[in-house]
């Protein structure tokens, strides 16, 4: 996998903003490819992410409520 880092970005989560690094995590799988994405507090809390959970599901998003 490689992770890269695509900036600071401004996220809502319950009607409150804050800023986050997102960071784009790229895998190679069987013959082709998954890409999660992180948005990540300057404490390197993870606020918000959206990960592959399989063909089944496809993709799923989380978000920190607490």
């Amino acid at each position: 996998c490689e992770t890269r880092s695509l900036g600071d970005e401004s996220i809502n989560i319950v009607e409150l903003r804050f800023t986050a690094r997102h960071l784009q995590e790229t895998c190679q799988v069987g013959s082709g490819q998954i890409t999660n994405e992180y948005w990540v507090s300057r404490s390197g809390k993870v606020l918000q992410s959206r990960q592959w959970a399989g063909p089944g599901l496809g993709y799923l998003k989380f978000r920190s409520l607490k």
